[in-house]
C-alpha cells in the first residue's frame, strides 16, 4: 500500500513506538523484513533512555537494537541514532557523544551503513553535528514542523 502511494522510505523502531507502544526488537525486525519485501528503504531508529545512559548501558542498548536487524543485508538500511532522552526535550547529545556513538554503531554493524543523528536537531546545532566524524546525516523531528527552521537545516 505504501509503495502504491509513492512512498520509498519508512522509519522503523522510533522510540515513540518502542517505548510508547511497547514494540520489541522482534516487532521491529518483522517490520524491517516486510518493508524490504515491499522494496522500501528503511531508516532504523536506535537510542537509549536517560536511565540506560545514566546506568552506563547506552552502547549496549544501541548495539542490541542494531544487531537485531543489521544482518538483513538485502534490505537497504540507514540507522538513525536518536537518544530517547533528547527527543522533544530540547537537549541534544554533545558533539562528542554523537561522534562516539556513531563510531560504535559503525564498528558494531558495518562501515557501509549510513548513520544519521536525530534528537533535538535544530538550525543552531545541525552544522556542528554534521561536522562530526561518522555522522552521515540528520533525522530532523520537531524542527521539520516549522518551515523556516527546517529550511535553515536543509541547506547543509
Amino acid at each position: 500500500m505504501l509503495v502504491d502511494a509513492g512512498v520509498g522510505l519508512v522509519i522503523v523502531g522510533h522510540s515513540e513506538r518502542r517505548h510508547g507502544l511497547g514494540e520489541t526488537d522482534a516487532v521491529v525486525l518483522e517490520k524491517v523484513h516486510r518493508a524490504g519485501e515491499a522494496g522500501l528503504q528503511v531508516t532504523l531508529c536506535v537510542g537509549e533512555t536517560g536511565d540506560e545512559r545514566d546506568a552506563g548501558r547506552a552502547e549496549e542498548v544501541v548495539e542490541r537494537q542494531v544487531d537485531a536487524v543489521v544482518d538483513l543485508g538485502r534490505v537497504p538500511l540507514h540507522v538513525a541514532y536518536e537518544p530517547v532522552w533528547a527527543i522533544g526535550t530540547g537537549r541534544t547529545a554533545t558533539h562528542e557523544d554523537a561522534r562516539s556513538m556513531h563510531a560504535h554503531i559503525r564498528a558494531t554493524a558495518a562501515e557501509a551503513l549510513i548513520i544519521q543523528y536525530g534528537g533535538s536537531v535544530k538550525p543552531d546545532n545541525s552544522a556542528a553535528l554534521l561536522a562530526q566524524d561518522g555522522v552521515d546525516g540528520l533525522l530532523v523531528g520537531g524542527a521539520s514542523l516549522d518551515a523556516a527552521s527546517f529550511a535553515a537545516v536543509v541547506p547543509l
